[in-house]
């Protein structure tokens, strides 16, 4: 099984995050296993992809402003899940 983490820049409503719920949506889960990160609070997309029982986590920088904290919170979520693919959406991730 493939382990894909999504790092996107924001879940709230918008194209390319409506783009990763239909994914996500339409995904075999016998081959990948996903999971998402973005880089500010999860929004309204981030609720819908929860309730697909994806885990979604957030790295709570404001939008347009990175934080060296959440920095090193990428860092360690990618040391600790070590994804086989890391997906990034949009060109912040």
């Amino acid at each position: 099984m493939q382990n894909v983490l999504h790092l996107i820049t924001t879940l709230d409503t918008g194209g390319a995050e409506i783009m990763l719920l239909r994914l996500l949506s339409g995904m075999d889960s016998t081959h990948f296993s996903h999971s998402v990160l973005s880089m500010t609070p999860a929004g309204e997309i981030g609720e819908r992809i929860r309730a697909l029982g994806i885990p979604v986590r957030d790295l709570g920088f404001s939008l347009g402003k990175a934080s060296f904290s959440g920095v090193v919170k990428l860092i360690r979520i990618l040391k600790k899940s070590r994804p086989d693919i890391l997906q990034t959406w949009m060109y912040h991730a």
